[in-house]
């Protein structure tokens, strides 16, 4: 889950706000492909990110499948002139995997409200490369997330998604400077956005 830019923020909050006032499904002219149709997905990355999901629907409602989730940005620091501060270098890395599944609650037209639900397992790595010094964080967590999004149905075979939430979240962390090291464990809870993500039906 990444930050998104105020053009996709903008289309997200308008997918989302529809679950508010989304009609029940009527079957005649719900847009949710029906019982038995594949969905494979994607999130368009901001900063990197790559998120891919496979998905089918088992029922007219409710759909369920697998995410992965792959981010990794690099960058640098110079220093200032008449600064006595060294150049660092970053490289950041994540890394998740799990199940989910969505219930399609109503619609409005061609936009359609869900419930999602997921949970998974996941590896951060954080790494600051410094003239005098390495420091590194590796975490590994177990993750549940709940939230509420929509997909909106431009046209037949394709859906453009997004949705809001709260995850809770396990982490074992363990922090390293040089080679001293302490490891933390420990629960968080946070709320998150996805980046806006486009699904292709077949």
């Amino acid at each position: 889950m990444t930050h998104s830019t105020p053009l996709r923020a903008g289309l997200l909050a308008t997918l989302v706000l529809a679950t508010a006032t989304a009609l029940p499904l009527a079957a005649q002219d719900s847009p949710v492909p029906e019982k038995g149709t594949w969905s494979i997905g994607f999130f368009l990355p901001d900063g990197g990110g790559n998120s891919l999901g496979g998905w089918r629907m088992v029922s007219d409602r409710v759909m369920v499948g697998l995410e992965v989730d792959f981010r990794s940005s690099d960058s640098d620091t110079e220093p200032t002139e008449g600064s006595l501060a060294a150049s660092t270098e970053f490289d950041d890395k994540v890394f998740t995997f799990g199940p989910r599944a969505k219930i399609y609650l109503g619609h409005r037209g061609p936009v359609a409200s869900y419930l999602r639900f997921g949970g998974g397992i996941g590896w951060e790595s954080d790494q600051a490369i410094g003239q005098n010094a390495v420091r590194e964080e590796t975490r590994y967590q177990l993750f549940l997330r709940n939230s509420v999004g929509a997909d909106w149905f431009p046209t037949d075979g394709i859906s453009i998604s997004g949705y809001t939430g709260v995850q809770l979240t396990y982490f074992s962390a363990r922090n390293t400077i040089d080679e001293l090291g302490i490891t933390q464990k420990t629960w968080a809870v946070a709320t998150f956005r996805s980046d806006l993500g486009i699904n292709f039906w077949f």
